[in-house]
């Protein structure tokens, strides 16, 4: 039997706890390419990089990270690699199998 009050608590703790997942652009000093991508790959929680053309360098993959982790992987561990200019984050909104509303 569900209780009322668990209708009214559920939206709140549902995007309290929300896991993201997100992409994170790196702009590298020349000539430290391979070095921050392996620096990259050994950041705790970062489940892929990648080296990409363009005017950023490499791509980082975070998977099922809260907010503050998110934020925390970004700011005190990828900005903090020797090498790392500039980063840009680009957090998932929503994904094909999860998104069941799909009215595009």
């Amino acid at each position: 039997m569900k209780l009322a009050s668990e209708n009214f608590y559920y939206p709140f703790f549902s995007r309290l706890f929300q896991m993201l997942s997100a992409y994170v652009l790196i702009e590298v000093e020349p000539g430290l390419d391979k070095r921050v991508l392996e620096a990259v790959r050994k950041t705790e929680g970062v489940s892929e990089a990648y080296f990409i053309m363009g005017s950023y360098d490499i791509i980082a993959i975070i998977r099922n990270a809260s907010k503050a982790d998110l934020k925390s992987k970004v700011t005190k561990s990828i900005r903090q690699i020797n090498g790392v200019r500039h980063t840009y984050t680009l957090p998932v909104i929503s994904d094909s199998d999860s998104d069941k509303d799909s009215s595009a």
